[in-house]
């Protein structure tokens, strides 16, 4: 004999319970139904479907300013360990192996503690995120400081960052940096690209 409950959406999770007649032992056994992650060109009034916001400032529900690009302005919050208050972070749902990509331009060079990039994210205290932040100041730096690239995991609430540089040039005008993080199995690359627009 089987119970069976339905997953409630897609992507969702179904439950099947198989039950032995003669000694009642019950094998539970989960079935998962996803779906494919869907790029977006950012070239409509509003972002595709496939998205969804996590702490979203509604009063903005149109941000593009330019075809092909979607502006965000920052706003006070972080997901590192206990803040967990991050706004505007734009979310849909890739379970399977893939490849995140993102093409990055400031309207300035990022100053303490701004941060902005690509996440790979579970919740709050479970991700991986690769990002383009401001480099920590110090009293020995003169002038810009054009940011510092780092790529930091969480998993339970403790963060570590596995690698950080900073840049050279800033990224702000035509010169634009591409973040991709790729999923094979329950590994996650990262790489980086700084790019010049023609």
């Amino acid at each position: 004999m089987a119970n069976i409950s339905q997953a409630k959406a897609i992507p969702g999770t179904a439950l099947v319970v198989f039950i032995d007649n003669n000694t009642l032992e019950r094998n539970p056994y989960y079935i998962n139904f996803d779906i494919n992650s869907a790029g977006d060109e950012f070239d409509g009034e509003s972002v595709g479907k496939q998205w969804k916001w996590i702490r979203g400032k509604q009063s903005q529900p149109q941000l593009h300013n330019k075809t092909g690009w979607l502006s965000v302005t920052s706003e006070t919050g972080d997901v590192s360990e206990g803040s967990n208050n991050a706004k505007n972070i734009l979310l849909q749902v890739q379970t399977t192996t893939g490849l995140l990509k993102t093409k990055l331009v400031c309207s300035r060079a990022p100053s303490q503690p701004e941060n902005a990039g690509i996440i790979a994210y579970g919740d709050d205290n479970n991700f991986v995120k690769l990002m383009l932040r401001a480099v920590t100041k110090t009293t020995r730096q003169r002038g810009v400081q054009p940011g510092t690239l780092d790529f930091l995991i969480e998993e339970n609430g403790i963060a570590k960052s596995v690698a950080s540089f900073n840049l050279r040039n800033q990224i702000v005008g035509d010169t634009t940096l591409v973040l991709k993080l790729e999923k094979k199995g329950d590994n996650t690359l990262h790489t980086i690209q700084q790019a010049a627009k023609n």
